[in-house]
């Protein structure tokens, strides 16, 4: 559990890193089309993840007596499958999520504080459908293992605690009201969160069931992973469409142009959903997203950073910044005005509270 532990962690770290980053790519490297971003990061994400799969399977074969090919033969069919489809529908969120980068209205600007305040709010999803699924005894076929996430009064508070604290802390560090009434916005929000539950719940379902036969939980998930960055590959169908060829073809100056900037980028969410997987295949789920969404924490302070680098920029006069040596607009800045401080420190604690009940309670059982 204490390796799942830390690659939550690392998880919630790189999520921070890759929110931050996508909302600046996706006005001047995608131009505000985010099927571009999903299939870029579809085709590298895939390949920088067998990559990192490659490297931790020589290294578990030569510095331990595992041999992680013979586990994957013994246990690819049907436990592979289903990972194959947890990587389609991580690649499936990501399309929902890189399309809530883009403003309804054109005079409207991109609120990255509410995106990852649904992000963060995905726990009490977890949890919901967790209860649901064994109170009514639905707990079967894939979801027969739900049985075993801690559904237990206090945790139940403690998630609700740090859910509350999560989005509470959103809300106050975003000034913009237009993100309610938008109907697609809702839409792409909710399909999110759809694939991202049933994702976890899928991963988490099947290593405890491989766990009544196989003891190290950590060793399961790194066998199957190459399966599921291969569902991750899912996104690559875009490129059987024409249209799709075509403005892919017009854009790609430019985006051979962000080609370091992207590399970056898809390496951390690469990073991302690798140490997410792992933790998920040795953590209670609702725990895990817990951790997870604790990355707000660090987009707050990023956002911020690059609210107050807009307001120099605009102050002087200057269109234009550099990133890792690259040319951006004004545009990819975040414009909101920063909110009240006392407010978010407050929401802020609330959060950090519930995370650790919520993992002392795990831990201790």
């Amino acid at each position: 559990m204490t390796f799942a532990l830390i690659a939550t962690i690392l998880s919630s770290f790189f999520s921070a890193l890759m929110v931050i980053y996508d909302r600046l790519m996706i006005t001047d490297c995608y131009q505000n089309k985010p099927d571009q971003a999903w299939f870029v990061s579809s085709l590298l994400g895939t390949t920088l993840g067998l990559l990192f799969t490659a490297v931790v399977w020589a290294g578990v074969y030569f510095f331990s007596d595992s041999n992680l090919f013979n586990l994957l033969s013994e246990i690819w069919y049907p436990y592979g499958l289903w990972m194959l489809l947890a990587g389609i529908l991580s690649i499936q969120a990501m399309r929902h999520y890189f399309r809530t980068f883009i403003p309804e209205k054109n005079d409207a600007d991109i609120n990255e504080t509410a995106i990852s305040m649904w992000m963060a709010a995905t726990p009490i999803f977890v949890l919901f459908v967790v209860v649901l699924i064994n109170y009514s005894g639905l707990n079967i076929g894939i979801f027969t293992n739900l049985d075993q996430a801690n559904i237990s009064w206090l945790f139940i508070l403690a998630t609700i605690l740090a859910t509350v604290g999560i989005i509470g802390f959103e809300r106050a560090s975003s000034d913009d009201e237009a993100v309610f009434g938008r109907k697609i916005y809702f839409r792409e929000i909710g399909y999110m969160l759809f694939h991202f539950v049933l994702y976890t719940l899928i991963i988490f379902s099947v290593t405890q069931e491989l766990g009544k036969n196989y003891e190290n939980l950590t060793l399961v998930s790194l066998a199957l992973l190459p399966l599921y960055w291969l569902g991750f590959a899912y996104g690559l169908k875009l490129f059987l469409k024409s249209d799709f060829r075509k403005s892919f073809r017009e854009n790609f100056a430019n985006i051979k142009y962000f080609a370091s900037p992207i590399l970056i980028a898809e390496i951390t969410g690469a990073l991302l959903y690798f140490f997410m997987f792992i933790g998920l295949g040795d953590l209670d789920p609702t725990l895990a997203n817990l951790i997870f969404a604790g990355h707000i924490i660090i987009v707050f302070i990023l956002n911020l950073a690059l609210k107050r680098l807009y307001a120099s920029l605009l102050e002087k006069g200057i269109d234009t910044w550099r990133l890792f040596g690259f040319t951006m607009t004004l545009n990819s800045l975040p414009k909101n005005g920063t909110a009240h401080l006392s407010t978010e420190i407050f929401f802020l604690i609330v959060a950090l509270l519930g995370i650790v009940i919520a993992t002392n309670i795990v831990v201790v059982s």
